[in-house]
């Protein structure tokens, strides 16, 4: 595309650069600027939309659109110095679109696994402790959980911004649009059938539940032990109700542990996070390159 060959030769956000985009580019292809905007729009909004640590389902929709337009004007240089082809109003477009909005659901899924991962702790120590059964909101992506999968899941999102997480989740969704222009298709090699794109979900699944079980099995292990104790005292005492006894003393001891390893829960769910930052950068390494 002529109108973009000049692009490099500006500084970003010079006054040549400016002028450049936004007289000289709109007048050559009047669809150009709009048509960059949607494809990049339609890549952010997924993930404005899905992550947690945004807002998910809680932030307002306008507060949504304005955090997309936020990251928008943040991306453009970055998205300008990668269009090389042509983007107008056509088939084309659509397609492209496509393209885009799957990449962004793609970039939230893998996001989602930390927080999925503390929740999925908290739900594991509450059906042992005999506390599942008590549902209540999750505030932030809006369905039901037990009580300690809702706080492991705020407490990881406040964890999260302890490290700056999200400006570091940020530089990779910058970096995609480096990897993965809006105006180039995805390689076919990215998605054939023996791409590790394909081994992601299940390995997202089997992390969660796995990391999720790690997590909770201090309390785990502490609960059964519980539950064995009271067998053998049920054993030589069956007038004793072990079963009403064992239910506050599982709940108590359920509690304790986190008490007591509140340091360590604390820091894996925060070296877990920061890990799987690493995921995405593969995630998007692999799409933007074709692996």
């Amino acid at each position: 595309m002529d109108e973009l060959e000049g692009v490099m030769d500006f500084d970003y956000l010079s006054p040549d650069y400016i002028t450049h985009i936004l007289f000289h580019t709109f007048n050559t292809s009047p669809t150009f600027l709009p048509s960059v905007f949607f494809l990049v729009m339609a890549r952010l909004l997924p993930i404005v939309s899905l992550v947690p640590f945004l807002g998910a389902r809680v932030l307002p929709r306008p507060a949504k659109v304005g955090l997309a337009l936020s990251l928008f004007f943040v991306a453009f240089p970055f998205v300008i110095e990668q269009i090389t082809v042509p983007v107008s109003f056509n088939v084309t477009l659509v397609f492209l679109l496509l393209k885009e909005a799957f990449i962004g659901f793609s970039i939230s899924i893998v996001i989602l696994v930390p927080f999925a991962m503390a929740q999925t702790a908290g739900i594991f120590l509450d059906h042992q402790r005999g506390a599942a059964s008590l549902q209540v909101n999750d505030p932030i992506v809006q369905n039901m959980a037990s009580p300690m999968g809702v706080f492991f899941d705020l407490l990881s999102v406040y964890l999260f911004f302890t490290f700056n997480g999200p400006f570091l989740f940020f530089d990779t969704v910058i970096e995609s649009f480096q990897l993965m222009p809006p105006d180039k298709f995805l390689s076919v090699m990215a998605l054939s059938h023996d791409a590790p794109f394909w081994e992601l979900p299940l390995s997202i699944y089997s992390t969660i539940v796995i990391s999720g079980v790690k997590l909770a099995s201090p309390a785990l292990i502490v609960i059964l032990m519980t539950d064995t104790f009271l067998g053998i005292a049920n054993r030589l005492a069956p007038q004793v109700q072990m079963v009403f006894l064992g239910m506050p003393l599982k709940a108590l001891f359920g509690i304790g542990i986190v008490w007591v390893g509140w340091t360590t829960m604390v820091r894996y769910i925060g070296n877990f996070a920061m890990s799987w930052l690493d995921q995405i950068t593969i995630l998007v390494h692999n799409l933007g390159l074709g692996l």
